[in-house]
């Protein structure tokens, strides 16, 4: 039961507010981690398979960063016989591939375009790293909601006494 006599202050509307951006934001990147992952299972269960190269590796550095991230362009030839040449969604430093490196390739039929290197990190970087994120959040709002508690058990115990309770 929340004390309404005594205001709260901008501190525990400060920690509502962190509370309620934490467990949203967290229930929400989990979905989106769960979505990633329905998409990439989908995307392995309905894929073809292909032999390619890595031919190269694309430098990229966001903004502000200094490390540097290398993302791979392979090579492969599709069952319809064509050749495709794709630079990856994912990067990493130190490089995940090197010039030469033969890869295991998926694509769906109807989009060789879409095409990504069977490894782990190629096809699973993102539904982790959403997932993650949204499990730290979460329970950084737990810890809000707790500190919450701890603030409304605190107020109900020091509260002063009023005349019908003496």
């Amino acid at each position: 039961m929340e004390d309404t006599a005594r205001p709260r202050g901008d501190g525990g509307k400060a920690i509502e507010i962190a509370r309620i951006a934490c467990l949203a934001g967290g229930a929400c990147l989990i979905a989106a981690a769960a979505g990633f992952a329905v998409h990439t299972e989908r995307f392995i269960l309905h894929s073809a398979s292909a032999q390619g190269t890595v031919i190269g590796l694309v430098a990229s550095r966001r903004d502000g960063d200094m490390k540097m991230t290398y993302a791979p362009v392979f090579a492969f030839t599709a069952n319809n016989g064509r050749a495709y040449t794709i630079t990856s969604n994912s990067g990493s430093n130190p490089p995940e591939f090197a010039l030469g490196d033969q890869v295991a390739v998926l694509y769906e039929a109807r989009d060789p375009n879409g095409a990504k290197i069977d490894s782990f990190l190629q096809l699973w970087l993102f539904p982790i790293c959403f997932g993650f994120i949204g499990v730290v959040a979460t329970l950084i709002g737990r810890i809000f909601l707790r500190i919450e508690r701890g603030q409304a058990a605190h107020r109900a115990f020091s509260a002063p006494e009023t005349a019908a309770t003496k």
